[in-house]
């Protein structure tokens, strides 16, 4: 936690704690409210897909203007959309127009925000810590997220059955608010912009979208590291996006048990963070994506074979931490092999490399699941990690 000693990296981490835990609430949540609504599986998985495909559409040109212009402004409009997509939802939800339409719509706004918002979220990280602690920085931001993971399905899960979708999205907005009072707040401009200051030396914003493809197309590095995290999320978007199914079939939960069994993913995942540090000290990543990549497959497989309330405590402890070892670990990779002056731009297309084959994977095997029983499904996504 030595990241933490800087003033400004605590308020971001802090803010962005309460932040994230709105987001993990309609992410995760947010399906079990579409199984509600339709009976549709590849609406079910579109639920958990619209959001990285919205941010897709939205990273590019976030992160060429976050290089070109301001950092921090690009990060406070991401978070207004943010909250603005929430109010949304209470509005759709209290006056009983919420739909499979208007809850995708919702989502699809929280996934542009998102995309316009991380790369310059992890350029910042590294701009906010010493060189040498930059790892660190990002276990530690890993860590943050995690805890999210596991007090926004647990919370929502629990204010959805108690209280109804109108006052659980009103509380995912509320949460939000205080990163953006640290937005606006927030005076860290100079350190927050590219070394290229002054206009003589600034891009064009589409001369920065421009020389960012070029950078990334050109760069082995960053191209191998795009090929190992598409092989790598695409079949792990498929227990994601049919947990929904699974536990309406299977585990016979209610709203706040299958948010407890979200909980246990990000318990998993603040677990991996915690570690990541210390296994970073002696191995190389190749190492700890290979292991994480390994476990990941053989939990599914385990799910398949064992289909029960037992089996997916451990099996969803696993996915969650191999998830964080793998994903930091392409997040870490990219950013050693970039330079500052296009570093974001890199970021944001290597978040379209890692969303991409989210959203296909998510939509590939709801559909799938149209043609064949769940279980053999997620046997299909457990071989692919081979």
């Amino acid at each position: 936690f030595a990241p933490l000693r800087s003033r400004a990296f605590r308020w971001l981490e802090g803010t962005g704690l309460f932040a994230n835990t709105g987001v993990w609430m309609v992410t995760l949540v947010g399906g079990f409210i579409m199984e509600r609504l339709t009976t549709s599986p590849v609406l079910v998985t579109l639920a958990a897909a619209m959001s990285p495909l919205a941010a897709i559409l939205a990273v590019t040109f976030s992160g060429a203007a976050a290089d070109s212009r301001d950092r921090r402004a690009v990060l406070l409009l991401a978070k207004i959309l943010l909250i603005s997509s929430v109010a949304f939802l209470v509005l759709m939800s209290s006056t009983r127009l919420l739909t499979p339409a208007t809850l995708l719509l919702g989502i699809a706004g929280m996934g542009i925000a998102s995309g316009t918002s991380s790369p310059s979220w992890w350029t910042t990280i590294g701009s906010l810590v010493p060189p040498e602690l930059v790892p660190v920085a990002f276990s530690v931001d890993s860590f943050q997220w995690n805890i999210g993971q596991v007090v926004g399905p647990v919370l929502g899960g629990a204010v959805l059955r108690g209280a109804g979708t109108t006052v659980f999205f009103a509380l995912c907005g509320t949460v939000m608010l205080p990163l953006i009072g640290f937005l606006l707040l927030w005076r860290g401009r100079d350190d927050l912009r590219l070394s290229t200051r002054g206009a003589s030396a600034a891009e064009s914003f589409l001369g920065a979208i421009s020389s960012g493809w070029r950078y990334f197309s050109n760069t082995s590095g960053l191209r191998a590291i795009a090929a190992r995290t598409a092989l790598f999320v695409t079949p792990a978007a498929a227990l994601g996006a049919l947990l929904p199914l699974f536990a309406a079939h299977y585990l016979h939960t209610s709203a706040f048990g299958y948010g407890l069994f979200l909980a246990l993913s990000g318990m998993g995942a603040m677990f991996a963070a915690l570690l990541l540090p210390h296994l970073q000290g002696h191995l190389h990543l190749d190492a700890i994506v290979a292991a994480a990549t390994l476990a990941n497959g053989l939990a599914v497989a385990a799910l398949v074979v064992w289909p029960t309330r037992w089996a997916a405590v451990p099996v969803l402890v696993v996915t969650g931490a191999s998830w964080v070892w793998a994903t930091v670990g392409f997040i870490i990779a990219a950013r050693q092999v970039t330079p500052e002056w296009v570093q974001t731009r890199s970021l944001s297309l290597f978040y379209v490399v890692f969303q991409g084959p989210f959203v296909l994977g998510g939509l590939g095997f709801g559909v799938i699941d149209t043609f064949l029983p769940l279980r053999d499904t997620l046997l299909v996504a457990a071989i692919a990690f081979v």
